[in-house]
Parts: structure tokens; sequence; C-alpha cells
């Protein structure tokens, strides 16, 4: 990420920095989505849900 925003800058074609902005927060939320499945095993289910599922068990 920080390679395309120096490549850019350094290129002078400022659109470069935006990608690396979008790229990075792709990997954030994909990080954030990983982190809830691997904890609850479904990224569908909300915290009523997961409560409930865990008193049944």
């Amino acid at each position: 990420m920080l390679l395309l925003a120096v490549l850019g800058f350094l290129n002078g074609r400022p659109e470069f920095l935006d990608l690396a902005l979008v790229y990075g927060l792709l990997n954030a939320i994909g990080v954030f989505a990983v982190l809830k499945f691997m904890r609850q095993g479904d990224l569908g289910l909300s915290d009523t849900t997961a409560g409930s599922k865990e008193t049944e068990a």
C-alpha cells in the first residue's frame, strides 16, 4: 500500500494515492470480517441472536 502511494507520488499521478487508500480500507474491512467469522462462526448473526444461541447450548 505504501509502495503504491510512493510510486504515484514520484510519477506525479495522485490517483495512485486514492487507490492505495481504497486498498487499505478494503483490507481493513476484510480483516474485521475474518475476525468476526473466526470468533462467532457466522457473519450474519446479530448480538441478540448470538446471546440466545449460547444459552441454548
